[in-house]
């Protein structure tokens, strides 16, 4: 009974969505992309909290650069905001054939031959491409990702049954035994360690030069399951609608005894990834919300 009451209730939300789906499923996919961009010079008119989390995160991380070019940038943003959600929609709802060649991969040979003694943690920082691009990669490998529960019940019920529609296994993101034992078994869990989860389990690592609330759970995982680290950072093509997947090296010497260095580490390798396509990451995420002891909140 519980099953078909959780179908019905996922039933009754996707109706909602099906001029959406229509739209998602006979258009072209440059003309999906315009309409994401559209969609966000829409979102960019709405002045509330998210919008001024965006600003003030492009504030702080970007101190150099002129009032205008940090408008520049937010535009940008919002407009990367946009083709994001439309993203979304087609890791939902594209078929395949659709989907196979947009995406181009880059050292793969990292992953292939790290994987033949131990299992992998690929490391990302939440880029807004993430929905689709995860959708694109599980064409060409199984893996594991986290999962952490939305706010919003339609919008968690919607996201958590394509989750587990399309990757090989879905982790709650508390739930550090299950990643170990996947990694044991010499697999892949896909990771973001740029999330704040307050003073408990982190340490005030530089991001952006920013003391910031920095996991160790990546360090941690990685030495209880024996885990090979690789940072896997990818980005909208400039010429054409699709995305590059970069695999790169394993770090080396990692985990240290160090889990401030550990930390600071991932977060230099995210903030470098990062820069090199600004507008591609999720700015409007509280990122610096935890704050050390005596220092003034940001948001």
């Amino acid at each position: 009974m519980s099953a078909f009451v959780e179908k019905f209730k996922l039933q009754s939300s996707l109706i909602f969505l099906a001029p959406l789906w229509i739209f998602v499923r006979i258009t072209p996919l440059r003309l999906q992309f315009s309409s994401g961009r559209q969609w966000g010079r829409c979102l960019k008119s709405f002045k509330g909290k998210t919008h001024h989390t965006t600003s003030k995160n492009l504030e702080i991380c970007f101190p150099h650069l002129s009032k205008k070019k940090r408008n520049s940038l937010l535009h940008k943003t919002y407009k990367s905001l946009g083709m994001a959600l439309m993203e979304t929609l087609m890791s939902w709802w594209l078929p395949n054939k659709r989907l196979q060649s947009l995406l181009t991969l880059h050292g793969k040979e990292h992953l292939d031959k790290a994987l033949e003694t131990q299992g992998v943690m690929l490391i990302s920082p939440h880029f807004i491409t993430l929905e689709l691009v995860g959708r694109l990669l599980t064409q060409h490998l199984e893996f594991a990702v986290m999962y952490r529960p939305q706010k919003i019940k339609i919008l968690d019920r919607i996201i958590f049954h394509y989750r587990k529609k399309h990757y090989a296994d879905i982790i709650p993101r508390d739930d550090i035994r299950k990643m170990v034992k996947i990694l044991k078994n010499k697999k892949i869990v896909w990771y973001a360690p740029d999330s704040d989860h307050g003073v408990k389990n982190s340490v005030f690592a530089p991001f952006f030069g920013i003391p910031t609330a920095t996991v160790t759970g990546t360090s941690r995982i990685a030495k209880m399951a024996n885990a090979k680290i690789i940072p896997c950072f990818f980005y909208r093509k400039k010429d054409k609608p699709g995305y590059d997947l970069y695999f790169h090296p394993p770090c080396e010497n990692f985990p240290s005894d160090d889990l401030f260095e550990d930390a600071s580490r991932i977060n230099q390798l995210l903030q470098t990834a990062i820069l090199k396509s600004p507008e591609e990451y999720l700015w409007q995420y509280k990122r610096f919300k935890t704050r050390p002891a005596g220092e003034t909140r940001f948001y």
